[in-house]
């Protein structure tokens, strides 16, 4: 019953076709749409392999040393265009519960992006890491919770390492 499924599912047909007691015939696809479909679904079912790099807290500056923590697996589907260079972080804290994030979620960080106001960076203060939304205030920044038990932060200067792409489930930043 399996393999009938699967092949119902490959040729775009119902699954009662192969059980049925008069002859049915399977209209005719070209092959062209056939094997451009699946491309598709296979560029879909393929993975990146993406580094995971130790943690980030999610709530107020900490220094953080790089531990690298084996690898996650996307699908390349998630990932868009981004796909060079990114890596994930193991999420340590809950000011960016709003975004859906919360304290173990991976996320996935796209380097040297393009500043976009209000998106969740990584950003270094000094030698202190965190992850927050970015504001751009006149010539300075804020940096912003999605929790309100955390206060944004106004620093003198910053360095920023990536931009959230995906978290958890892979939710779309």
């Amino acid at each position: 019953m399996d393999a009938a499924v699967a092949l119902a599912k490959a040729l775009g047909v119902p699954y009662e076709v192969f059980f049925a007691s008069e002859e049915k015939t399977i209209p005719p696809k070209p092959l062209k749409a056939i094997w451009q479909e699946f491309q598709r679904k296979y560029e879909e079912l393929s993975l990146i392999e993406v580094p995971i790099h130790g943690t980030v807290p999610a709530g107020y500056p900490e220094v953080r040393e790089e531990e690298r923590e084996n690898h996650v697996n996307i699908p390349r589907s998630e990932l868009g265009t981004a796909a060079r260079g990114l890596y994930a972080l193991r999420v340590s804290g809950d000011s960016l519960q709003g975004d859906g994030i919360s304290d173990g979620d991976l996320v996935i960080v796209e380097p040297d992006p393009e500043i976009t106001d209000c998106r969740i960076y990584i950003i270094m203060l000094d030698n202190q890491v965190l992850a927050r939304h970015l504001q751009k205030a006149g010539e300075r920044y804020k940096l912003l919770s999605s929790n309100n038990e955390y206060r944004e932060l106004e620093p003198d200067e910053i360095d920023i390492r990536g931009r959230v792409i995906l978290s958890g489930q892979w939710r779309k930043h």
